[in-house]
Formats: structure tokens, C-alpha cells, sequence
């Protein structure tokens, strides 16, 4: 489920209950505020030590924090939370000060598809499915089938020399 800024900012100052566990009783915590994440910069692409691919382009994202108070104590983690009109959800939180607690929803703006290394149990010249947000793509694997030391030997790279390193 897919709840937007303007469903929590509609709760505004009303209660949820967070579930804590199976045998811890639940707590209750009031949202306080609902912002609108910081607009990130501009990056200069020229001011990275390395390039990066040139067909790569940064995903869009829109987001917005959720912020909580409440005078029970919730270490940072995922928690069941529910209430009234939005139903049940999972949270991760982090404490934002005393009795405070702080939420980020952050989405992608369009169908993305996030490069993720795998190792498929394929042959050469084989495909896999992978599911994505707009259909399934079929591709070839990530990794090759022979084994690969992406670390090599210092005696390998010019300059390195072994030895201890003492303070």
C-alpha cells in the first residue's frame, strides 16, 4: 500500500499504535509533523575522482519524513504500526532526540530498474527473468561463470609493496 504525504498529514496529531513484539504490550505515539524531504544538489559530475558510465542517470525520488513523539522508549527498527483511518503498516524508525522519533518515506518517481549483482545457476548464452517495477525483463547474467579475484595480488599493482604497518 502505497500511502501518500497528504494521507499522514491528514493524521496529523492523532495516535498510532505501534506493535512492539508478540509478547511486549504495544505503545502509542502521536505524529507530530509531516516535511517534505531537502531537495539534494545539483552533483558535478567533474568533481569525482572516477567517471561514471555515461548512460547512468540518477533515479528521481519524491519523499517525506514522518516525525513522532511519545513518552514510551522505541529503539531504531521496524515496527508494526496502525491506526484509525490508515490501516496497518511497517515503519523503520530512528529515535530523533528525546522522545522523539523520526520515519522516511522515500519513493522512486518512475519505474527504475536498480542494476543488482547476481549469480544465476545458467550456462553460457542463457537468460533470466527478472521481475521490475514494470514487467518482467529478460537479461543475460551479471557475473561470469569463471571465478573471478576482484582483489588482486599487491604484488600485481604497481607501487603497493607488503608489509606491517606500525603507529
Amino acid at each position: 500500500m502505497n500511502m501518500t504525504r497528504e494521507q499522514f498529514a491528514g493524521a496529523v496529531g492523532t495516535n498510532f499504535k505501534v506493535t512492539l513484539g508478540e509478547i511486549a504490550a504495544p505503545v502509542w505515539v502521536t505524529l507530530l509533523t509531516v516535511e517534505d524531504l531537502p531537495t539534494l544538489a545539483p552533483v558535478n559530475p567533474a568533481s569525482f575522482a572516477i567517471a561514471g558510465p555515461q548512460s547512468s542517470t540518477a533515479a528521481e525520488t519524491t519523499g517525506f519524513s514522518l516525525n513522532f513523539g511519545s513518552s514510551a522508549t522505541l529503539q531504531e527498527g521496524s515496527y508494526l504500526f496502525e491506526h484509525d483511518k490508515l490501516g496497518k503498516f511497517a515503519l523503520f524508525v530512528v529515535p530523533d532526540g528525546s522522545q522523539a522519533y523520526l520515519a522516511v518515506i522515500n519513493r522512486l518517481s518512475a519505474p527504475t530498474i536498480i542494476a543488482v549483482p547476481f549469480r544465476a545457476n545458467t550456462g553460457p548464452g542463457s537468460t533470466v527473468k527478472i521481475i521490475a517495477p514494470n514487467g518482467v525483463v529478460t537479461a543475460s547474467p551479471a557475473t561470469s561463470l569463471a571465478p573471478e579475484n576482484l582483489s588482486p595480488e599487491p604484488s600485481r599493482i604497481p607501487g603497493a609493496r607488503r608489509g606491517a604497518l606500525r603507529d
